[in-house]
């Protein structure tokens, strides 16, 4: 093969890879001033501003299909909005007339993956459950040109208003966590169903869209764990007998408890009968406890 055959076969970037290192070997060896600007003249006037171009272009898609690449590997939930997003970015890249804009098209396209993951995974009404890929986001997006100052503004606000979300959760989980043990030594009448209610109670956090229905389950829970108590204690006045009070005379004492620690809001969750009930009883057994001091 002839010398000129193997240069049609070099492409761009070889092909001025292969000048730069000529001249860097003949600057490295001149031994005049003359012979280094030569070398570098030599090099100017091989490459036109068509060759470095289509070098820009050639070394443009090769990080791009680098990019297209792990982006492909790592969100596989958007796999066809990526092939999309690469298919226009490829097109962009060869449409461009200047060198710079081939660094700007990259930029364009993890931007743009950004997006994608912005629009699968932090979208309005979404459930805390569906936030658990958000740090990939985070570290995507400042990983990514910020493009514009208006884009990049939207998706910044998109993904705080969802990293402040989440953190509202692990707050609430963690404070839930805590009353959950508390309540379990406080409460011992009712240990196994208040387990049960922590489940539900950490199911319904996660299908929460907003702060606001986080802040509704929690005060759910504390309710409940007074109503449960409470369905325990199932006193009727002038129809459970004294024995019976003086057996659920520990459910009385811890659903009085639970009660008194409620705030307004969850109080008004209970049933007011319940309540009533509980306090007739509270009163009944008292008394009961009373006369018998006095006969003792």
């Amino acid at each position: 093969m002839s010398g000129d055959q193997a240069h049609c076969h070099r492409s761009p970037c070889e092909e001025i890879e292969k000048l730069l290192a000529e001249a860097a070997e003949t600057i490295r060896t001149a031994e005049t001033t003359a012979e280094m600007t030569a070398a570098y003249e030599k090099v100017l006037g091989r490459m036109s501003a068509d060759d470095l171009l289509a070098a820009a272009k050639e070394a443009a898609l090769k990080q791009l299909d680098k990019l297209y690449g792990s982006a492909k590997k790592n969100y596989k939930d958007i796999t066809e909005q990526l092939d999309k997003l690469y298919e226009t970015q490829t097109a962009a890249i060869e449409a461009c007339t200047k060198s710079a804009d081939t660094d700007t098209v990259l930029d364009q396209f993890s931007a743009g993956v950004v997006d994608l993951l912005i629009r699968a995974r932090v979208k309005t009404g979404m459930t805390i459950k569906s936030f658990l890929p958000l740090p990939e986001v985070t570290a995507a997006y400042k990983g990514a040109d910020r493009g514009t100052e208006d884009a990049s503004g939207q998706r910044q606000k998109k993904a705080t208003d969802a990293q402040n979300l989440l953190a509202t959760y692990e707050r609430d989980l963690e404070s839930l966590n805590q009353w959950v043990d508390s309540d379990t030594d406080k409460y011992s009448a009712v240990k196994t169903e208040i387990g049960k209610l922590a489940t539900e109670t950490r199911t319904k956090l996660e299908g929460c869209t907003d702060a606001a229905g986080m802040a509704k389950v929690l005060n759910d829970y504390s309710a409940g764990v007074a109503r449960l108590l409470l369905e325990k204690l199932n006193f009727t006045a002038g129809k459970t007998t004294l024995g019976e009070l003086n057996k659920l005379s520990q459910v009385i004492e811890q659903a009085s408890a639970a009660i008194s620690g409620l705030t307004k809001e969850q109080k008004e969750l209970l049933d007011e009968a319940q309540v009533a009930s509980c306090a007739a009883a509270k009163g009944t057994s008292g008394c009961l406890h009373k006369s018998r001091g006095e006969s003792e």
